[in-house]
Parts: C-alpha cells; structure tokens; sequence
C-alpha cells in the first residue's frame, strides 16, 4: 500500500514551500497571508489523505479485484438522497464529509476575495474534483477502489457552505472585538481586520445588489 505518510506527503510539501517562495518572490506576498496560505494548503493535502489514500500498489493485490469482468457501475451512485442511509437520516458518514469541507469554506475567503455566489461554484467544484479523484483513481486500479457518489458532493457542498457561514460569524465577533479591545499593532491581526473588513464590503455590495434588482 502507498500511505500519504510516505512520498506523497513530502512531495506535497515540497509543492507548498515552493509555491510560498514563488509568492513571496515574484507576487509579493505579505507574511501573514502566506500563514494562512500554507495553513490552508496543509489542509489540502489532509484531504487527499483521507479519500484517496491509502492506494494499492502491488500487482498481486489489485489483480485479486481487478478483471475484464469488473462492473464500475456497482461503484457509482449518480442519484441524490437514493441510498438508504440518507432516507434514514443523518448517519457518520454523511457526518464526516460535510466536516470535511467546512475548513475550505472558512479558508478561502482569507487567501482571496469571494462572494457567495462565487462560492457555491467553488464549492460544488471542490465536491466534484473530490469524486472525479476518486473515479480516476479506480480507473487506473482496474477495480472501484472508491465508491463515487453524488450524496458526497452534496455534503461536501453543504460543509463548505456552512464553514462560510461560520467565517461570517468569525468576522463579525472579530470585528466588534476590535473595535471594543485595544489591541497593540500586529502584522497578523491587521492582516485579519483586512479579510474581516473586506468580507463585510462584499456583504454590503451584494445587499445593495439585491435592493437594486428588487426596485
């Protein structure tokens, strides 16, 4: 088995500190966005880690599943709330994969200005790529490694929704607290009132937008 502990975790990194140079350099990034940026990036290779590794790699292991006969379709689900455990609620599965896109949702506004309406692309995208990711990688097993289904792009989706409304939050009690506390100057603080201040003039943008349109 290839573990994400092994190469590919160095090989991530590696990606990351490179690409943090590269900003650095040539884009002028400021210390405190390539924090978040590298905080961010860690998170990503995190969720790689848990659905697509580990990955078989001995020949003899994957020629046990794998064969002419092999139907992917078993593999596939492409009809939402159409398994059991979604009729039947709320199970740890469903549980995990929205966990598992609320830290995207609550990142990304921190590395690059998005509205809503940007988001809810990013984050049915994020849900797709994951599947796509995991389809390919069966494919090139020759068995269904990984069972691709619709139900976790939407819960995928719904985490991401909802580390944005968390993000949300976070600006405004962080906003106030500002506000109401002295706080002594700080590269990484001011960075955040940056992000906060800039979340809450997209949100009036949009509001206006939406006045504007009702008119």
């Amino acid at each position: 088995m290839l573990l994400f502990e092994g190469s590919p975790f160095y090989i991530g990194m590696a990606v990351i500190l490179l690409s943090m140079l590269i900003l650095k350099v040539a884009r002028k990034k400021r210390y405190p966005f390539l924090l978040f940026y590298f905080v961010f990036c860690v998170y990503v290779l995190h969720v790689l880690k848990y659905t697509l590794f580990p990955i078989p790699v001995d020949p003899r292991v994957i020629a046990i599943h794998a064969g002419p006969t092999i139907d992917f379709s078993k593999g596939i689900n492409l009809i939402p709330f159409s398994d059991s455990s979604m009729r039947n609620g709320f199970d740890r599965e469903m549980l995990l994969n929205v966990l598992l896109t609320i830290p995207f949702g609550f990142g990304i506004p921190f590395l690059t200005r998005i509205r809503l309406k940007k988001l809810v692309l990013v984050g049915l995208t994020v849900g797709v790529t994951i599947e796509l990711l995991q389809l390919f990688l069966s494919l090139m097993l020759g068995f269904p490694y990984r069972y691709v289904d619709i139900n976790d792009v939407i819960h995928n989706f719904t985490g991401v929704l909802f580390g944005f409304l968390l993000f949300k939050i976070f600006t405004w009690l962080f906003t106030v607290s500002v506000e109401r506390v002295k706080l002594p100057p700080n590269a990484l603080l001011a960075y955040m009132h940056e992000v906060c201040s800039r979340s809450g003039t997209n949100t009036r943008k949009e509001n206006a937008d939406s006045s504007s349109i009702d008119c």
